[in-house]
């Protein structure tokens, strides 16, 4: 983007575009159409490429809504594309037991990560971060998401398919996929924290109100007070994106935006991507993983900076 078409905190209303594309019309949290840029020279981008004459984005659907119009196949729906919305939870077995539905999706792990950040600002008691990890009900979340068939339950930062992935189980996840509340239970009393307040954020989906309860019900019966906070989808990373946002723990995820572990680790992770608006929604400033991303990030050799990667996600 060109500095002078730069308006700060206008430029949500009106981005410019130097693409094929312009925005035609948008209701917010509703709808937004992209159409033909008038002012694009395809002789000047030997990147971009107009394809359709106009994208029409709509927002807003519950996963069954959005589910049962994809099977439907019918009308405009047969030329459109799921971007956010998984399969629902609901329909996962009428999909993986239809060859013609089956053969239309994503079966494989792919490079996001849906994970928990710890605001670090709030939660400085390591033990008590700690227990947080040891009591989390992976396998109970991942049932209500569908079950095996739509995730794995994570034990690392870094997807499997990303480059730099390795391998290991800090908190014993795989061994415990429901949680060790004992154990979580035995570092809240060593740090004088049984009873320790958590505020979590999710966002408000049917879902989403499920895995809320599964999560309460995990940290409740480890010790933890527990209190959740439903944000509504449309403005949920603006919210917990804020650097006073209240929150304990939040519901996110990511993908990189490249294959490395630079895309990952530096916009969730780095201290230097903390900020109003930033994406590091732990805020975690350590100076030990600030240095070790900042010199992964540095090595050329492809091969090198993958094991760099791999060593700087233990």
């Amino acid at each position: 983007m060109p500095k002078k078409q730069d308006t700060k905190e206008k430029y949500d209303k009106r981005p410019f575009s130097c693409g094929p594309y312009k925005i035609g019309d948008r209701s917010i949290g509703k709808s937004m159409t992209f159409v033909r840029n008038v002012h694009w020279d395809p002789k000047t981008d030997s990147i971009r490429n107009a394809y359709p004459d106009k994208y029409v984005f709509q927002m807003g659907y519950e996963l069954v809504a959005s589910t049962d119009r994809w099977i439907a196949d019918k009308g405009n729906d047969q030329y459109a594309v799921p971007i956010f919305n998984e399969v629902a939870p609901e329909r996962v077995a009428q999909v993986l037991t239809k060859p013609e539905l089956k053969k239309r999706v994503l079966t494989a792990v792919d490079t996001a990560t849906y994970y928990w950040p710890i605001n670090m600002t709030r939660v400085k008691d390591l033990k008590v971060r700690q227990a947080i990890n040891h009591a989390w009900p992976h396998q109970q979340v991942q049932t209500i998401n569908g079950g095996a068939a739509t995730s794995e339950v994570a034990t690392t930062i870094l997807a499997p398919v990303t480059p730099g992935y390795s391998k290991f189980d800090l908190y014993g996840a795989a061994k415990k996929p429901n949680g060790d509340p004992a154990k979580a239970k035995a570092l809240l009393k060593e740090a004088g924290k049984v009873g320790y307040k958590l505020v979590i954020a999710f966002q408000q989906s049917d879902t989403q109100v499920k895995v809320a309860v599964a999560v309460k019900n995990a940290l409740e019966a480890a010790g933890f007070d527990v209190v959740t906070k439903q944000v509504d989808k449309s403005t949920f990373y603006t919210q917990i994106g804020k650097l006073d946002n209240g929150f304990d723990l939040m519901g996110a995820g990511w993908s990189p935006d490249w294959p490395n572990g630079y895309s990952q680790f530096y916009p969730c992770w780095s201290g230097k991507n903390i900020g109003d608006g930033r994406s590091n929604y732990a805020q975690l400033n350590d100076p030990s993983v600030n240095k070790a991303i900042d010199a992964a990030s540095k090595i050329a050799d492809v091969e090198e900076a993958n094991k760099a990667w791999a060593t700087s996600t233990r």
